[in-house]
Formats: structure tokens, C-alpha cells, sequence
């Protein structure tokens, strides 16, 4: 594994902290780039003072800098968000230089990665970027919740995203790609989720979880709302009936069962006539697939840490009895598959209806009576 390998990822912001009294960057349209860091921004400069996180040196002590740019992924940011219970993390409340899209893993991202940004900036990773109780307070005054300044740190670890320095100066806007490079012998697996048969979790799950958000996406923009409710016969689950039971378990059961199962805890079954709740058919349901798709992020974040190892770990299901995480997996893949050919099934019902003496052809995906 080495820089034959790229990584395609996408700038969301840019931003600088320009500062010095306050932690929040701004977004800007551009930005030019020099060896010393982003033009502007409080922390360029060849050498930085040592501080908390270096307290081999005095306070104080002249440092190279390795901090000249700080990146955040807006994937980490949405389950940050979701762990606090808040709308949403915006880049510049974490002081953040760069918010990329496209890499769910950014903070696993080596030492030693290349950025490689279109308009010829170059970036090497420094390292992780460890969390700390300044943007909690940010928080606070965003959210009215103190609780956030010591919950910050918690939610976010791991999932800070990184700092690097430039190796090669330029311009960086929002909206250019970025090739991720990573250096020989790195777990590309880690940072992305691919590779699931390769490196041992059950063949093409993760290929199935990351392609569902699209299909519905494409159904929901594509297709007539009130084809999308209408119900393919009495007391029959319609498409969007289908996708709030998505969202309803990519909520409260398949990320939930995964942490059990890692923690070695038993957990209930779940019983969608008699447990879930399908009042978001009233949404937009463009918003629904967004809802739905940004929710999968989350989940894929998730996964993507897990290990080979990790699919051996076992927990009692309340119904089932001992399952194993690798089953766990394979079952919420084809969860995935059931309910999205069901909801396209009860799409099909008014044209297999109106087709006159083709429609004993459709005899198998007929809903009700034929």
C-alpha cells in the first residue's frame, strides 16, 4: 500500500483564524498558502511555542511547528453532533483551517499522508489532532448547554481530525478535489471501510451499506410523492413507509446492537408493527433521504474502525439467543436489500395494474390480490 493508491476527497470550507483572542476561524473563498502555513492564520509560522500537549519543553520553548493546519471531516463532525444531541458542528467553532468531505475516517489518517489539493497545495500529516475543552465552550454559547464543555472531549475523540504541514505552497478554496495518499504499509481499510472480503468482514456488506443511501435518494427525487405513500394494498407498507423503518432502525437498533455486541452485552429484539414509530412519512421526502443518508454516514464511521477481530465477538439477542457481529453485519446488509425491493415492489403496483395482458408477466411481484 503506498501512493498508488490515492484516496479521492472533496474541499467542503475553507477557513482562517486570524483572531488571536478567539478559537473561531471564518470561511473564505480562497486563501494563498506559503511553507509558514495559510496567509493569515494565527498558527503559520515555521515555529510555534511549546504548550499542554508537549510538556517535555517549558512553556514557551521555540518548537517546530507541526500544527500549521488543522482539518476536521465533515463525516467525523456529523457524529460528533450526533453524540452531543445538536444540530450540527460547524469547522469554525473547532477553530479548523480545512473541512474536507469524502474521507469518514479522517482522524485515523497516518503520519505522513499526502494531501495532494487540485490547485497544487500540498499537505503532510502530522498526526491526530487530540480534542480539548475550547470548542465545548463554544458549544456552550451556541447550544445553552454547559454540560457541552466537558462532553466535548469525550464525543470527539478520535474524530478531531488532524494537523499537518504544507510541502508545497499554493491556493486552497472550497469546492477543489484532494487526493489522499497514503504512505507505504497503511490500513487503507481503517480510513475508508473498503476492502471488506479482503481484510475479513463479510463479503461486499459494507459495498451494500454504503450504495443504499443513493437508491433512495434517486427514488425519493425521482419518483411522484404521493406514488412514494401510496400504500401497494390495505395495511401494506408504501415506500416511504419503508424508508422511515430505515431511519428508524439506523437510529435505535443496527448501530446500537453493534456497540453491544462490542461491549459483550445482551440486547432485545425489535418488533417494527409493534415498536416503531412511521410519523416521518409526512416529511419532504427528498429530506427523509437525507435524513436517512446522513444517519448511514454515522454508522459507516463506525464500522469503519471495526476489526477482524471484532467480528467473532458474540451477545445474546432477547429472541435468537448467541448471535455474532459478523452475522449482525450480513443481517443489516440484507435488511438493507429487503426493505428497498420492498418499497420498489409497492412502486410497481400501479403499472402492473394498468398494463393489461402483460400483467400475468409481473405474477411474482404482484402485492394483494392478482
Amino acid at each position: 500500500m503506498g501512493e498508488r493508491d490515492p484516496l479521492p476527497a472533496t474541499v467542503h470550507a475553507v477557513l482562517i483564524a486570524d483572531r488571536p483572542e478567539s478559537l473561531v476561524s471564518r470561511r473564505v473563498d480562497a486563501v494563498e498558502v506559503g511553507q509558514e502555513g495559510l496567509s493569515g492564520d494565527k498558527h503559520a509560522g515555521f515555529t510555534r511555542a511549546a504548550d499542554g500537549r508537549t510538556r517535555e519543553y517549558a512553556r514557551g520553548t521555540r518548537l517546530r511547528n507541526d500544527r500549521q493546519v488543522s482539518l476536521v471531516s465533515r463525516e467525523e463532525l456529523g457524529v460528533v453532533a450526533s453524540r452531543l444531541k445538536v444540530a450540527e458542528i460547524q469547522p469554525e467553532w473547532l477553530g479548523a483551517n480545512l473541512m474536507l468531505e469524502g474521507i469518514p475516517a479522517l482522524s485515523q489518517l497516518p503520519a505522513n499522508t499526502r494531501l495532494r489539493f487540485a490547485e497544487g497545495v500540498v499537505l503532510v500529516v502530522q498526526g491526530e489532532n487530540m480534542p480539548c475543552a475550547g470548542p465545548g465552550r463554544v458549544l456552550v454559547a451556541q447550544f445553552g448547554r454547559p454540560e457541552l464543555e466537558k462532553e466535548f472531549p469525550r464525543a470527539a475523540l478520535h474524530l478531531r481530525g488532524v494537523v499537518a504541514v504544507v510541502e508545497r505552497a499554493g491556493t486552497l478554496r472550497p469546492g477543489e478535489t484532494v487526493v489522499v495518499s497514503l504512505p507505504s504499509g497503511a490500513d487503507r481499510q481503517r480510513v475508508t471501510g473498503e476492502g471488506d472480503s479482503r481484510d475479513g468482514l463479510p463479503a461486499g456488506v459494507l459495498s451494500i451499506l454504503r450504495g443504499t443511501p443513493g437508491r433512495w435518494e434517486g427514488l425519493t427525487t425521482g419518483v411522484a410523492a404521493e406514488l412514494l405513500r401510496l400504500p401497494p394494498a390495505p395495511g401494506e407498507w408504501s415506500a416511504l413507509d419503508c424508508l422511515a423503518h430505515l431511519i428508524e432502525t439506523e437510529r435505535e437498533v443496527f448501530p446500537v446492537r453493534v456497540e453491544a455486541l462490542l461491549a459483550g452485552k445482551d440486547f432485545p429484539g425489535f418488533d417494527p408493527d409493534a415498536q416503531g414509530v412511521l410519523a416521518q412519512v409526512a416529511d419532504d421526502p427528498p429530506r427523509l433521504a437525507e435524513t436517512f443518508s446522513r444517519l448511514r454516514t454515522e454508522s459507516l464511521v463506525a464500522l469503519s474502525r471495526l476489526t477482524q477481530a471484532d467480528l467473532s465477538r458474540t451477545a445474546r439477542h432477547a429472541e435468537l439467543g448467541i448471535v455474532t457481529l459478523a452475522e449482525l453485519l450480513n443481517e443489516w446488509a440484507g435488511h438493507d436489500l429487503m426493505h428497498t425491493i420492498q418499497a420498489e415492489r409497492a412502486l410497481m403496483q400501479p403499472f402492473i395494474q394498468g398494463c393489461g395482458p402483460w400483467k400475468p408477466y409481473f405474477s411474482d411481484h404482484c402485492v394483494g390480490p392478482r
